[in-house]
């Protein structure tokens, strides 16, 4: 197995969404869509639902632009989209946390006789093509600064890294992290699950002989 460069180290250590940040941003994000479903805000509504399925799933901003309502599975115990063009031009399926697989399936009934093929996040609800990919991304970040935590180089990307380290901090298993981002390499997934400067200190740390007590 080659080793993983040390620039692709540094990316993933630059991007990434720490444990306690990804925390803030669920928080923020079941607020702004409880107030919006309350307030009768489809556009806002939309928008949480967005950001929050980039958080938990790690899916890239333009696979979930692209969505259509049909390639939503969560009826019947189903909880999985369908991502038409994944990189590489291929299609694959993507897992869904419970609680989003609640939050969609909530959203969908905001969007009353839409198509199979109609986009799951439309630009607006009168017309159902999907929003741009630069709209995705300026969605991102508007949510990244309300909880402080924008900063430049910190896009979309973000959301996929901080998730392949949640999962292999909770796991520790290179297997799953792979299987959720449709890695068929590990070299890969390594590339995600990189150990930040803050974990490499405390690891260091914890080497230094302590004092006995008494």
């Amino acid at each position: 197995m080659r080793p993983v460069s040390d620039q692709a180290r540094s990316l993933a250590t630059h991007e990434v969404l720490r444990p306690e940040e990804r925390s803030r941003l669920f928080r923020h994000l079941q607020g702004q869509m409880e107030l919006a479903k309350k307030k009768g805000h489809w556009r806002a509504r939309r928008d949480a639902v967005f950001c929050l399925l980039l958080l938990s799933t790690g899916i890239r901003v333009g696979a979930a632009c692209d969505l259509r309502t049909g390639d939503v599975q969560v009826q019947r115990g189903k909880r999985e989209v369908r991502v038409r063009r994944a990189k590489g031009g291929k299609s694959r399926t993507v897992r869904l946390p419970d609680e989003m697989r609640a939050a969609l399936y909530e959203y969908l009934a905001t969007m009353p006789g839409a198509g199979a093929d109609d986009a799951l996040f439309p630009g607006t609800l009168a017309k159902p093509v999907p929003m741009s990919r630069t709209t995705g991304w300026r969605r991102w970040k508007k949510t990244l600064a309300a909880v402080g935590l924008d900063m430049e180089g910190r896009g979309c990307h973000s959301a996929r890294h901080g998730l392949g380290l949640a999962m292999w901090k909770e796991r520790g298993d290179l297997r799953l992290v792979a299987a959720q981002l449709g890695h068929s390499d590990l070299r890969s997934t390594m590339i995600y699950t990189a150990p930040l400067p803050e974990d490499v200190e405390a690891a260091l740390d914890a080497t230094w002989p302590r004092k006995r007590k008494g």
